[in-house]
């Protein structure tokens, strides 16, 4: 194939390897890039800047881990750092329409501006192409639900045959059957009672509840179903059977798959190779403890300010923080290694053009103890707190934040308002 008919204005490349190579590879090309050489087929020589070397995951369509309509963006980039931070080791490399040429190939040459131990350890096998984040979740539709009224909540269960290799991550709908109706009857969330169009003309509405399984031999969780009326008193639908439409894992079966496994991909020629990379990372059940439920509503009554200002802003991160990082103590570690925050108020101009004027935004610098962040960097952490600041924000303000190392400037995002570049 002539690369002239791709017609690639962009390429995905994916940091692959060891993360005690790849994370310092993540922060040259963040902090060290000068120029990117594109050495095009014919011969031609384009200069491009580091711009054009684009960091993948923060963007909307970029998610991997499903959120409900109503959740905050800015927590859901927070999870997927914990849970998943190879998610965040993409780069695109943009503005090739036009520059590659002919031929059979093109060369791209990165130029840093310092030399460092890491370049002496790559191989093109730490640049691959072709690759994407998965994460295990799949659709389902319950096994039915008879509404005997013997009992004020029913197990939710999505296949009795694989209950050991099949658990609940979330409910997507429940609908009530009867076989004497026309139509299954919709039954909406109890949380769509003030907020939302489903529940404008129902009586009835639907809560589940989870747990810690406590049967022999099935790890994870068990969720259950019940029903209440507009005044919170348990009911049950008319109908005698209920369905719901549910996003299900495989437990901690995922885990247990080796790097380099083949998966079949559902209306994927079986001669498309797909193969994992690594060894999936292991599956995070939910926190039950009450301590750590009034922690999650504290989440509440943060907002921007309260994060930044003050002597105890970063006591304030690192304690939210904390919540998504779980047992793991690598992570709380790094959460730890926030050493201290600083905020100032600070004025950008709207763009390059002189007639949209300036915006008042808050400028935040990091610094980190970089023994915290052994196998993993400072400045990915750093670039994801960039863009939930910048989410967390104020309308009509931004946010830009820096890292400095040594007391000096090592690495600075520019100013973001939501998921917008402003300047």
């Amino acid at each position: 194939i002539d690369i002239a008919e791709l017609e690639l204005d962009s390429l995905r490349i994916h940091l692959s390897g060891d993360l005690l190579t790849t994370m310092p590879l993540h922060e040259l090309l963040l902090s060290g890039l000068e120029r990117i050489e594109l050495l095009a087929g014919g011969g031609a020589l384009h200069r491009l800047s580091p711009h054009n070397l684009r960091e993948v995951g923060f963007a909307e369509g970029e998610e991997v881990l499903v959120q409900p309509a109503h959740a905050h963006p800015a927590y859901g980039l927070l999870q997927e750092y914990f849970a998943f931070p190879r998610k965040f080791q993409f780069f695109d490399l943009t503005g090739l329409r036009g520059l590659l040429g002919t031929g059979d190939g093109f060369s791209v040459r990165l130029v840093f501006n310092r030399s460092a131990r890491v370049l002496s350890m790559l191989s093109a096998d730490n640049f691959l192409l072709g690759c994407v984040p998965v994460v295990n979740l799949f659709p389902m539709t319950s096994e039915p639900i008879r509404l005997d009224r013997r009992r004020y909540e029913y197990p939710l269960v999505p296949d009795y045959q694989r209950e050991v290799i099949t658990e609940v991550h979330s409910v997507i709908s429940v609908t009530a059957s009867d076989p004497r109706a026309e139509r299954p009857h919709f039954i909406p969330s109890v949380f769509a009672q003030s907020d939302s169009e489903d529940g404008a003309s129902s009586n009835i509405f639907w809560a589940m509840r989870r747990e810690m399984s406590i049967r022999k031999d099935i790890n994870g969780t068990d969720v259950f179903l019940s029903f209440v009326d507009r005044s919170d008193v348990r009911t049950v639908p008319d109908e005698p059977i209920v369905f719901a439409q549910l996003l299900c894992t495989n437990r901690m079966l995922a885990e247990q798959i080796s790097p380099g496994t083949r998966f079949f991909g559902e209306g994927v020629s079986t001669s498309t190779l797909i193969r994992t990379l690594y060894q999936p990372s292991a599956q995070r059940s939910p926190v039950m403890a009450a301590k750590a439920l009034w922690s999650l509503v504290s989440l509440l009554r943060l907002n921007h300010r309260s994060l930044v200002d003050g002597t105890n802003g970063v006591h304030t991160l690192q304690q939210m923080l904390m919540l998504f990082a779980g047992d793991s103590a690598r992570d709380q570690a790094q959460v730890r290694g926030i050493k201290s925050l600083t905020a100032t108020v600070a004025t950008a101009r709207l763009g390059n053009d002189t007639w949209r004027g300036h915006c008042r935004g808050t400028d935040i610098v990091l610094e980190f103890d970089a023994d915290a962040f052994v196998g993993t960097s400072p400045l990915v952490l750093a670039g994801v707190l960039s863009r939930f600041f910048s989410l967390y924000t104020a309308a009509n303000s931004f946010v830009r934040l820096a890292v400095w190392r040594g007391g000096e400037p090592w690495m600075q995002w520019p100013a973001l308002s939501g998921r917008q570049c402003l300047i």
